[in-house]
């Protein structure tokens, strides 16, 4: 989605948020090497469905226009409020 984005800024805020879950990730390898666990990994329905709803929309919306670009933001907002969902309010 970073590059379909059209305003700089919301570029860089997608390839800033990237570059932090990466970072994330990172840390949790970290953690679970110190107390000798391993990571189940599950992948997650709803995550791959936001996912390739905002896909689809980048495909089906004009290249630079607001209309792309707020879908983008929606679709990123999405994304984070569902893994908030899911790691904070319901972890199990």
């Amino acid at each position: 989605m970073e590059v379909a984005a059209t305003p700089p800024a919301l570029r860089e805020s997608i390839r800033q948020h990237h570059t932090e879950t990466k970072v994330q990730i990172e840390r949790l390898r970290e953690v679970f090497e110190l107390t000798d666990e391993m990571p189940s990994t599950k992948e997650c329905d709803a995550i791959l469905g936001i996912l390739k709803e905002g896909e689809k929309v980048v495909e089906t919306t004009e290249e630079d226009t607001m209309l792309r670009d707020v879908a983008i933001i929606i679709a990123a907002q999405k994304v984070n409020i569902t893994r908030l969902l899911l790691t904070e309010v319901l972890p199990n």
